[in-house]
C-alpha cells in the first residue's frame, strides 16, 4: 500500500455540524407540502449537492413540485443559519494539526462556494487555515461537474492538492461522499 500523501475532508457533518440544521429545515419545508421527513429521505439527501438533495427528498417522499422550488423555499431559512453552524468536536484541532505539520489537505465538500463563504463568516480561524495558501485547498460542489456520490471533488481536490488519488485518504461521513471516494481506484477513505 503506498503511503498517504493528502488527506481530503468532507466539510458538513465532518467539520461542521450543519446536517442537524438542514433536517430543521427539510422538515419545515416538507410539512408545507403536506409531508413528514422519514429517515430515508434524509438518507439519500446526506452529503449531496442542494438541487440534487431536494430532488431525491421530493422523489422519495412523493412531493409533486420542483426541486428548484424546494431549493428556493429552503435557501433563505439555512442562510439565515449557516453562520452559526457548530463546529464539530475535534474538527479544529485536526486542521489546525495539518497545518502545523504542512500536511497537504483539502476540504472538498457539496456545498456551493457562496454557501461555504456564509457557513465560514464567523468562523475566522477555521476560514485562516483553509485560506488559499500551499497545502490547504477547498473544493466546493458548483466547481466540478458532477456531484457526490460522482468522485469529481475528490478527483479536484487531488490534481489542485497535486498528488495521485492513490495517495489521499479522504474522511467522510455521508454515503454519497463515501460511495464517490470507493468509486475511485486507490483512495483510501475512513
Amino acid at each position: 500500500m503506498r503511503p498517504v500523501k493528502a488527506l481530503i475532508l468532507d466539510l458538513d457533518g465532518l467539520i461542521l455540524d450543519t446536517e442537524c440544521l438542514c433536517v430543521e429545515v427539510a422538515r419545515e419545508i416538507v410539512a408545507r407540502h403536506g409531508k413528514q421527513l422519514t429517515l430515508e429521505a434524509q438518507r439519500v439527501a446526506l452529503g449531496k449537492r442542494p438541487h440534487e438533495c431536494w430532488s431525491d427528498v421530493a422523489k422519495v417522499l412523493g412531493i409533486e413540485v420542483s426541486a428548484e422550488q424546494l431549493l428556493a423555499e429552503s435557501e433563505p431559512l439555512l442562510a439565515a443559519r449557516w453562520a452559526h453552524a457548530p463546529l464539530l468536536p475535534g474538527a479544529l484541532r485536526l486542521v489546525r494539526h495539518l497545518a502545523a505539520c504542512r500536511i497537504p489537505f483539502a476540504v472538498a465538500t457539496s456545498t456551493p462556494r457562496a454557501t461555504f463563504a456564509a457557513k465560514m463568516s464567523l468562523k475566522d480561524e477555521l476560514r485562516g487555515l483553509l485560506a488559499e495558501r500551499p497545502g490547504a485547498v477547498v473544493v466546493c460542489g458548483d466547481e466540478v461537474d458532477r456531484g457526490k456520490p460522482h468522485p469529481d471533488v475528490f478527483l479536484e481536490a487531488a490534481r489542485q492538492l497535486g498528488v495521485a488519488p492513490e495517495g489521499c485518504l479522504v474522511l467522510e461521513d455521508a454515503p454519497s461522499g463515501v460511495e464517490g471516494s470507493a468509486a475511485l481506484s486507490g483512495y483510501r477513505r475512513l
